[in-house]
Protein backbone atom coordinates (compact mmCIF):
# COMPACT_ATOMS: atom_id res chain seq x y z
CA UNK A 1 0.00 0.00 0.00
CA UNK A 2 2.83 2.40 0.84
CA UNK A 3 4.58 1.76 -2.47
CA UNK A 4 1.33 2.19 -4.43
CA UNK A 5 0.56 5.49 -2.67
CA UNK A 6 4.07 6.77 -3.34
CA UNK A 7 3.76 5.82 -7.01
CA UNK A 8 0.59 7.87 -7.56
CA UNK A 9 1.35 10.83 -5.27
CA UNK A 10 2.78 13.06 -8.03
CA UNK A 11 0.06 12.36 -10.58
CA UNK A 12 -2.62 12.72 -7.88
CA UNK A 13 -1.40 16.22 -7.01
CA UNK A 14 -0.94 17.17 -10.68
CA UNK A 15 -4.56 16.18 -11.35
CA UNK A 16 -5.73 18.60 -8.67
CA UNK A 17 -6.53 16.04 -6.00
CA UNK A 18 -6.51 17.08 -2.36
CA UNK A 19 -3.14 16.80 -0.62
CA UNK A 20 -2.26 13.24 0.33
CA UNK A 21 -1.12 13.18 3.92
CA UNK A 22 -0.35 9.54 4.57
CA UNK A 23 1.67 7.89 7.29
CA UNK A 24 2.46 4.20 7.16
CA UNK A 25 3.42 2.46 10.39
CA UNK A 26 4.53 -0.98 11.34
CA UNK A 27 3.46 -1.77 14.89
CA UNK A 28 6.06 -3.81 16.76
CA UNK A 29 4.95 -6.04 19.64
CA UNK A 30 1.37 -5.97 18.31
CA UNK A 31 0.29 -9.16 20.05
CA UNK A 32 0.56 -7.80 23.58
CA UNK A 33 -0.20 -4.11 22.94
CA UNK A 34 3.23 -2.81 24.00
CA UNK A 35 4.02 -1.70 20.46
CA UNK A 36 0.99 0.60 20.17
CA UNK A 37 1.79 2.24 23.49
CA UNK A 38 5.41 2.76 22.43
CA UNK A 39 4.41 4.26 19.05
CA UNK A 40 2.03 6.69 20.77
CA UNK A 41 4.69 7.69 23.31
CA UNK A 42 7.12 8.36 20.43
CA UNK A 43 4.60 10.70 18.76
CA UNK A 44 3.89 8.46 15.78
CA UNK A 45 0.19 9.38 15.91
CA UNK A 46 0.60 13.12 16.47
CA UNK A 47 -1.61 14.92 13.95
CA UNK A 48 -3.33 11.72 12.80
CA UNK A 49 -7.10 12.00 12.37
CA UNK A 50 -7.86 8.44 11.28
CA UNK A 51 -6.31 5.01 11.02
CA UNK A 52 -6.85 2.10 8.66
CA UNK A 53 -5.19 -1.01 10.07
CA UNK A 54 -4.50 -4.33 8.43
CA UNK A 55 -4.12 -7.56 10.35
CA UNK A 56 -3.62 -11.03 8.97
CA UNK A 57 -6.08 -13.65 10.21
CA UNK A 58 -5.09 -17.21 9.34
CA UNK A 59 -8.57 -18.55 10.18
CA UNK A 60 -10.26 -16.24 7.66
CA UNK A 61 -10.79 -17.70 4.16
CA UNK A 62 -8.31 -16.53 1.51
CA UNK A 63 -9.71 -13.77 -0.68
CA UNK A 64 -12.08 -12.42 1.98
CA UNK A 65 -11.86 -9.23 4.01
CA UNK A 66 -13.37 -8.57 7.42
CA UNK A 67 -14.05 -5.05 8.67
CA UNK A 68 -14.88 -3.78 12.12
CA UNK A 69 -15.19 -0.38 13.71
CA UNK A 70 -13.38 0.58 16.89
CA UNK A 71 -10.41 -0.67 18.79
Amino acid sequence: AALAAAAVRGSWSAAGGPPLKLRFLFQPAEEDGRGAKWLIEQGALDGVSGIFAVHMEPNFPAGHVGVRHGV
